[in-house]
């Protein structure tokens, strides 16, 4: 949170490799800080071989929320 202010961050994104429960723990612990700050954020789980397609266009979603 703190570099995220730091930098100016208008929203964070967040890469989440699939079935991996350290990444998703860690993931789990920022999201109340993220939501009482109303900073937005964006979760992608990633499969082993990723859509590309897919994430992009999750991500020009999230470009337009922004």
């Amino acid at each position: 949170m703190d570099q995220a202010r730091h930098e100016g961050a208008g929203g964070i994104v967040f890469v989440l490799p699939k079935f991996c429960e350290p990444h998703a723990f860690d993931h789990a612990l920022v999201l109340p800080s993220l939501e009482q700050a109303g900073l937005p954020y964006l979760t992608l789980e990633m499969e082993q071989v990723p859509r590309i397609e897919a994430i992009r266009t999750r991500l020009q979603a999230f470009l337009e929320i922004l």
